[in-house]
């Protein structure tokens, strides 16, 4: 069947909510629509079908023998439809939401005040993943993300959560030797980070540094690159709500702090109409977020 062969669903609809409402402005405020605009699909459906389908009555008007014909098609087609999105819709609202976030962030920011979100919404069940991968969200895979950026990822939604400093970091026998500068040329230093980590990309030329030339030792995840930094096997660049409680107790020091504009965590989803369960925890993490700035 092609398309062209019957009239427009606009059309179809008009005359269905006209014939089921009983009146031209009923069937306008149901659809959100101007009376003309629905008399004008039904003038039209008449034109297409070259049959009369309502009668003038009285009182409004009577649906005629193809108009009965043509009104109980569309009743039965529309009620099919609906039944099979709700059956989707169900089908969605049953299964836990999938998130993903890099596992410093898990740990240091989002468990410890996820507990308080299934306190206010025991319904909503969470499937938190580790990565730091942008790909499958949305379509079928994940159903919000939390990505360290710009948020300017194209065929995505990101939405600003947290901004956050970042330091140049070491453990404390680095800071013995003096400055950042007393420890000599920086494209010599044993720099350390995750092999997921972007972050000595966007922040390395305010250094003056390029990684894409400058070597660094890449490691599996960034706990692990933090448990190198401990030890003093290198130096590394970091987000500062990672590190906050190596800087405080000591573990680390820092030699550079910088507060960068437009960059931080962003909570990241698929274009388009969020469910009302990915709206209920993207709210509750804006919310959260904005308390702790």
């Amino acid at each position: 069947m092609s398309w062209s062969d019957i009239p427009s669903l606009s059309a179809l609809r008009a005359f269905e909510a006209t014939a089921r409402l009983g009146s031209f402005s009923a069937a306008a405020r149901e659809l959100n629509v101007t009376h003309a605009a629905i008399s004008q699909h039904v003038r039209g459906l008449e034109t297409f079908f070259g049959e009369a389908l309502l009668d003038k009555a009285p009182r409004g008007f009577l649906l005629t023998e193809q108009g009965q014909i043509l009104a109980r098609a569309l009743a039965e087609g529309f009620s099919t439809i609906k039944h099979g999105v709700r059956l989707i819709e169900k089908s969605h609202s049953d299964r836990p939401l999938r998130i993903s976030t890099t596992s410093g962030f898990a740990e240091k920011w989002l468990m410890p005040r996820l507990k308080a979100f299934w306190e206010l919404h025991p319904d909503i069940d969470v499937v938190l993943e580790s990565s730091a991968v942008r790909d499958h969200i949305g379509a079928g895979g994940l159903d919000l993300a939390i990505r360290y950026g710009t948020g300017d990822w194209e065929g995505l939604s990101a939405a600003p959560l947290l901004e956050s400093p970042f330091h140049v970091v070491a453990s404390p026998q680095y800071h013995a030797a003096g400055t950042l500068d007393d420890l000599g040329p920086l494209d010599r230093l044993i720099w350390v980070f995750s092999q997921y980590s972007i972050e000595q990309f966007t922040w390395g030329p305010v250094l003056g540094l390029d990684f894409k030339t400058v070597p660094f030792r890449s490691l599996n995840t960034n706990a692990i690159a933090l448990s190198a930094i401990r030890s003093g096997l290198g130096i590394s660049l970091q987000v500062e709500l990672l590190i906050k409680e190596d800087l405080e107790s000591g573990q680390m020091v820092s030699f550079f702090r910088h507060d960068p504009m437009g960059l931080g965590y962003h909570i990241v989803t698929p274009p388009g109409a969020l469910s009302p369960k990915v709206k209920t925890l993207r709210n509750w993490l804006l919310k959260v977020a904005q308390r702790a700035a």
